[in-house]
């Protein structure tokens, strides 16, 4: 008995010294940079409305980047006219696939220190990116540079 009383009291003395400790963390989500990457060929039809909503977020994006993989219609085009950067593909490697190859060439064009990667048939609620950053904020987030990856359909 003794041995659990002893067990027991090292235990509560360890979670009231320790209760009140908070991690710092380094700094919000909010004040770092964003980079959107969205990997596309010919989606001059959809690419609108995820541009569109990308302009109607609470919380803007600091950089869109559109990876145009050899579009055949006007998707560059479209990034551009809704002030989108435009990124065209080098060659595709051997060994590697369209859209991957695209989204690294967006990963090594960016300069934000959280990435976002859509897919264009995306649209996006107002609060979407918003709501990422503070999810991403809750769940620890990790030290990574660039830590934050979503690629869905709707949010």
């Amino acid at each position: 008995m003794p041995v659990f009383l002893l067990l027991f009291l090292e235990c509560f003395t360890g979670f009231v010294l320790y209760a009140r400790m908070r991690l710092p963390i380094s700094s919000s989500p909010f004040d770092r940079t964003v980079s959107v990457i969205i990997p596309a060929r010919n989606e001059e039809r959809n690419l609108p409305l995820l541009l569109e909503s990308l302009q109607r977020q609470t919380r803007r994006a600091d950089e869109v980047l559109v990876i145009d993989d050899f579009s055949s219609d006007r998707t560059a085009d479209v990034a551009e006219r809704f002030g989108a950067t435009v990124v065209h593909s080098a060659p595709l490697p051997e060994h590697w696939t369209g859209k991957n190859w695209a989204v690294w060439n967006g990963y090594l064009k960016s300069t934000g220190e959280i990435l976002v990667f859509l897919d264009a048939d995306v649209r996006l609620a107002p609060d979407a990116l918003k709501s990422l950053l503070a999810q991403r904020e809750r769940s620890g987030g990790g030290d990574f540079r660039r830590s934050l990856s979503y690629c869905g359909k709707i949010l």
